[in-house]
């Protein structure tokens, strides 16, 4: 924010959180396996500013708890 004076979009927050998660479940399991990584991201729980309180389904989709923010915020 500081470069641009601009906040990110909700599109950029968003893809950086789906890459943080990705790659905490590379650090994680200490594997690229697609199938590994993908067992460790339906583990580990996201927190984050777009993602409070997430996990990913076994589906694939992912679930938070709507109009919270990681900071408890509203």
């Amino acid at each position: 924010m500081e470069r641009r004076k601009i906040a990110p979009t909700s599109f950029q927050v968003g893809t950086y959180s789906a890459v943080r998660s990705y790659l905490k479940a590379i650090e994680a399991t200490n594997s690229d396996d697609p199938k590994t990584v993908i067992a460790k991201m339906r583990e580990l729980p996201v927190n984050d500013a777009f993602t409070p309180n997430g996990r990913l389904r076994p589906d694939g989709r992912m679930v938070h708890d709507a109009g919270r923010r990681a900071n408890g915020t509203c």
